[in-house]
């Protein structure tokens, strides 16, 4: 209390002098506007730590796993699949059909009856659950690195080598400020191992927004299931 009693003696002082009190005013209110500029600046970066993933630096495959939104866009021969992913589900492009995953299954969305018909769609469940990126990561941290690429800043490109089985499959990575922003892979050996015998590889994976999607445009959550369907047969 007595800095404060003679901080104020000190202005009351300066205010008996114009010039000084002019000053005096001044400083006061520059402390003010730097006062409330940091005051909404911590309050800004309070509300934006709920909803932004801050990338986690050196640590890639991490970054990788915890994605929690992105748009991301598969090409293999001649199919190709566009999407997003936000609140654990997705959302899916594939040969003029709208498409929902969640919680495992994936739905046809009937816009016009605004239903969601369960798929037995199987290459697009391989797309979508095969190489979804918890398991593309678990694939590339039981790799081996057969080469690295370097470029200027954080950019790299790095070829591994999964093996299962008694098999192997190189995917190709190209990553950015610990980001991933391609994989490609040549894994026919690994479909046809799943029962599946499309020409579709190599695949290449590219992702986009990472942890920039608040939320879906269109959401499907409360469309009613329908039981039965042929939709896909």
């Amino acid at each position: 209390m007595g800095k404060i009693k003679k901080i104020y003696r000190s202005y009351q002082d300066l205010k008996k002098n114009p010039r000084k009190k002019a000053l005096a005013d001044l400083g006061l209110w520059l402390v003010f506007f730097l006062g409330m500029y940091i005051f909404f600046l911590i309050l800004s970066n309070m509300g934006s730590s709920h909803t932004y993933h801050s990338f986690k630096q050196q640590d890639t495959l991490s970054n990788f796993k915890e994605m929690e939104s992105y748009t991301f866009q598969m090409t293999g021969n001649q199919e190709q699949v566009t999407g997003m992913y936000v609140d654990e589900k997705m959302y899916i492009e594939y040969q003029g059909k709208t498409y929902f995953y969640k919680e495992g299954t994936i739905y046809q969305v009937d816009t016009v009856e605004e239903q969601l018909i369960p798929t037995k769609e199987t290459l697009l469940s391989f797309f979508v659950q095969d190489l979804k990126p918890t398991i593309l990561s678990q694939w590339l941290e039981a790799s081996k690195v057969l080469e690295e690429t370097k470029y200027n800043g954080t950019k790299k490109e790095t070829l591994y080598q999964y093996s299962f089985d008694d098999k192997k499959m190189n995917l190709k990575v190209v990553e950015e400020d610990y980001q991933i922003k391609t994989i490609a892979m040549d894994g026919k050996d690994y479909l046809a191992k799943k029962g599946l015998q499309y020409d579709t590889f190599p695949i290449t994976i590219q992702y986009q927004d990472v942890n920039e999607i608040q939320s879906a445009s269109k959401n499907y959550e409360n469309y009613p299931i329908k039981e039965e369907s042929h939709a896909d047969d």
